[in-house]
């Protein structure tokens, strides 16, 4: 379990401080791939919701403006580093309240 939030936690701060782009899309479909395997099942709730959330929530980050222009639920950068922060806030909360194993 250990391992496993250690790896969530690692993707969501490569999100934060990619260097490019692509980097940053390369960390975002990491993090999607631990939450998409059998060992996240492992995750207690309520943060396994935060987390499959948060998967989902990503796939609206669009990094160009004019693309994002074209869609109201698109979001750039500021948004995704927030939401971000936010889910690895709420990581260390459940740590602290014994919502992990």
């Amino acid at each position: 379990m250990k391992t496993l939030l250690t790896d969530i936690k690692s993707a969501l701060n490569d999100i934060l401080t990619a260097s490019s782009k692509d980097s940053r899309k390369d960390a975002i479909i990491r993090f999607r791939r631990i939450v998409l395997s059998k060992d996240f099942k492992k995750i207690q709730q309520p943060l396994h919701s935060v987390l499959l959330n948060l998967a989902v929530d990503l796939s609206s980050y669009q990094p160009d403006p004019i693309i994002r222009s074209e869609g109201i639920f698109l979001f750039g950068d500021d948004v995704l580093e927030k939401i971000i922060r936010e889910a690895l806030v709420k990581i260390e909360e459940f740590k602290k309240n014994d919502f992990m194993d």
